[in-house]
């Protein structure tokens, strides 16, 4: 007899195999394909790297989904636990820090050729890199109270809040040294959220008022005779800012669910089932959103796709 569980874990490597697929192949676009069509870009490199950090999400998601629906013991043990919840979290993180580092450097991009502007400007290409060291570094660093705290546990009747097919678990706090790392560690982690989520609304803020700037002035030159073409800047900071909304609504989605799974110490299935949906969303629809954003590579991948 199929098991919800079982239905539950097909659907959920369904979707996680779409998205490794399109991240893989937005991944190979941008290293071998976009370098062929034009001088690369600081948004390349970081595109790149977002699609790289959303499959090693996803493939943590999918060995702990295996794990689970398989039913294999021999794997969920505390240093399994530690290892993929350390891993998926660090990675969920560095995805949302270098979402907001995409958004604050096409805001940068696109913004009016003041002299402040062009020295800024000119040092993207040097800073990028580095720029996604530290967040690797930052996140690394948040999420390593996650090699303490989380410990494996098979009573799934338990009413602490769970991780990876209901396996793992956080262990409770008894000493008055483990609360003050937790507090820290918090800490971290609230300081980390609210700083790439105001650099994401920020950014994302600017870029609105530029293009709503942007479109009263060819409207007041054009008036309504013609439609003028989008410019690939502009294209761009459209496909980022609809990233950007795809991100704060799988993460506000999941705060929600999480807030109240926190608060009422509840273990509901299907709010958990969302929960593991929703957390997936991002890394699984960004790909899709990325590559449309470049018609000439979208008409390429078709006509060789047609041909096969």
């Amino acid at each position: 007899m199929v098991t919800s569980n079982f239905i539950q874990g097909i659907c959920f490597l369904s979707q996680t195999a779409v998205g490794l697929v399109r991240n893989f192949l937005l991944l190979m676009v941008h290293i071998f394909l976009l370098p062929l069509i034009h001088e690369p870009k600081p948004t390349d490199f970081i595109v790149a790297h977002l699609a790289l950090v959303n499959n090693m999400m996803l493939l943590t998601r999918v060995v702990t989904e295996t794990v689970s629906v398989l039913g294999l013991w021999q794997l969920q043990t505390d240093v399994g636990c530690k290892m993929f919840a350390f891993v998926y979290r660090a990675m969920r993180g560095v995805s949302m820090g270098t979402t907001s580092l995409l958004s604050v450097i096409q805001a940068v991009t696109v913004s009016p050729g003041h002299p402040s502007w062009a020295w800024l400007k000119a040092q993207l290409a040097k800073h990028v890199f580095p720029a996604c060291i530290i967040i690797w570094l930052i996140n690394l660093l948040v999420e390593a109270n996650l090699l303490l705290r989380m410990v494996s546990s098979p009573n799934v009747t338990s009413r602490e809040k769970r991780f990876h097919g209901n396996y793992c678990m956080v262990s409770r706090i008894s000493t008055s040294i483990n609360t003050l790392l937790q507090g820290l560690f918090l800490t971290l982690m609230t300081v980390r959220d609210v700083l790439s989520l105001g650099l994401m609304g920020s950014s994302s803020g600017y870029m609105v008022l530029l293009l709503l700037r942007h479109c009263w002035r060819v409207r007041h030159l054009h008036g309504h005779r013609l439609t003028p073409r989008t410019s690939p800047e502009t294209r761009a900071t459209q496909t980022i800012l609809l990233l950007v909304s795809c991100f704060v609504a799988f993460y506000s989605g999941d705060f929600v669910i999480s807030l109240f799974l926190g608060t009422t110490r509840r273990n509901d299935p299907f709010l958990l089932v969302i929960s593991h949906f929703m957390v997936s969303g991002y890394p699984t629809l960004s790909p899709f959103v990325l590559l449309n954003c470049h018609h000439q590579i979208t008409k390429f991948l078709g006509s060789f796709l047609g041909k096969k």
